[in-house]
């Protein structure tokens, strides 16, 4: 595994013809959730705003070796993503994660935070992946962002469980859906095109799925565990060396008192 592994966050704001303001805030809060102190020693993290579908395939190709979580922010819908040059086939990003996980590579989880993503599920659990979260019906922009947030602040920032993060994060979107439905946001994070206006236009279910390959995953931390320096045990080792002699010593000096 990569000494540190990456977390990979791409953006892809298409603005005609359904802008998406919150994608840049989600962006934005996200580089700064995971540059604390303690996260940058663990993790590294990646951002991409894209430009085009040749941008997205170098990116990830530099960095696949070392991909703990790939995210993927911006419009989508059953088979595609959408970006600025034109819509990209799920299949060719996949395909750059294939079997990764026979050369010990750290990938976990995918992330595909856009409309109606759930039928790319299969195509990613295919390269040997091991969860993904994506969508069944159309998302809103806002509450987009702050599940992508509240996901990764609990894995990320408290190091919780795969799991907990999950519902933390439905938690988090359960919370401000009121809201939303007052202001009668109307940014969505799908293309308009005839196979989403199929879908439920007033989707009371929480469109957010977790699909796991097995269970185990679901008790993951996906935040490595600190590493301790030669120096630090050392010193560790030294302190618990005094300690005992201290201890020994006091001993004596009871059983002489006796």
């Amino acid at each position: 595994m990569a000494e540190r592994p990456i977390i990979l966050t791409v953006f892809s704001d298409v603005e005609d013809p359904n802008p998406l303001p919150r994608l840049v805030e989600e962006r934005d809060e996200m580089i700064d959730l995971l540059k604390t102190p303690d996260q940058q020693k663990r993790i590294e993290h990646k951002y991409l705003s894209v430009k085009d579908g040749v941008q997205l395939m170098d990116y990830i190709r530099t960095y696949r070796e070392e991909i703990l979580l790939f995210h993927y922010g911006g419009h989508a819908d059953n088979d595609e993503i959408l970006l600025p040059d034109g819509r990209s086939l799920i299949k060719g990003i996949a395909a750059m994660f294939e079997n990764l996980h026979l050369r010990n590579a750290p990938l976990k989880l995918v992330f595909l935070n856009g409309c109606a993503t759930w039928e790319q599920v299969d195509v990613f659990f295919n390269t040997g992946v091991e969860a993904v979260i994506a969508t069944r019906a159309k998302v809103n922009d806002t509450a987009a962002k702050e599940f992508a947030l509240s996901l990764y602040k609990t894995l990320f920032a408290e190091g919780k469980t795969l799991e907990q993060a999950f519902n933390d994060a439905v938690a988090a979107v359960q919370r401000i859906s009121d809201e939303i439905r007052l202001e009668k946001e109307p940014f969505s994070r799908g293309p308009k095109n005839k196979r989403l206006k199929k879908m439920m236009e007033d989707q009371e279910e929480m469109p957010w799925f977790l699909f796991t390959r097995k269970e185990e995953i679901l008790k993951s931390t996906l935040l490595p565990k600190k590493r301790v320096s030669a120096l630090s045990l050392a010193g560790e080792s030294i302190q618990n060396r005094i300690e005992e002699s201290i201890k020994a010593k006091k001993e004596k000096i009871e059983a002489l008192k006796q």
